[in-house]
């Protein structure tokens, strides 16, 4: 299982599930003495954050500081509990690991090598991959190891 985005370091903002998040935050907070406030309660230093900035320039500062000090978490949190508004896609984005995809992968014979080039990059970067040219075993196993496959649904199939 890949972790989960709000843990990898450092804050990777082309992520499209911390795009989303970020965003959201950004548009519905927008004052910088709610933001700082925020941060404090959050245990965040915010001595590397300009607060003279607008907003998405902030939220894009304290977001990585957040991050880079390890509270990132905290402060999301503190931000549910205060901003009811914001309660459900930030508890969605907490528990929901965007980065846990489960994909299952099948080739004609001819397409083996660039495919399996696809495979082995994929797991290099910590996703759950089945390729049935090297995962499934022959015939009788089959059935079984690709209902086992999507006994939890993935999120794609290539």
């Amino acid at each position: 299982m890949s972790p989960h985005p709000v843990d990898t370091f450092p804050f990777d903002f082309s992520n499209k599930a911390n795009q989303k998040l970020y965003k959201t935050i950004f548009k519905v907070i927008k004052d910088p003495k709610d933001i700082e406030i925020l941060a404090a309660q959050s245990g965040i230093d915010i001595g590397n954050v300009n607060l003279n900035k607008g907003p998405k320039k902030i939220w894009f500062d304290l977001i990585t500081e957040a991050r880079n000090q390890d509270q990132l978490k905290e402060l999301l949190q503190q931000i549910s509990f205060d901003i009811t508004a914001l309660q459900a896609p930030i508890n969605d984005y907490l528990n929901d690991n965007p980065n846990d995809v489960q994909i299952f992968i099948s080739c004609s014979y001819q397409d083996t090598t660039s495919v399996s080039n696809a495979y082995f990059c994929l797991k290099e970067n910590n996703y759950t991959v089945w390729f049935d040219q090297i995962e499934i075993e022959p015939v009788d196993e089959h059935n079984k190891n690709i209902l086992g496959i999507f006994a939890y649904p993935p999120k794609m199939v290539i």
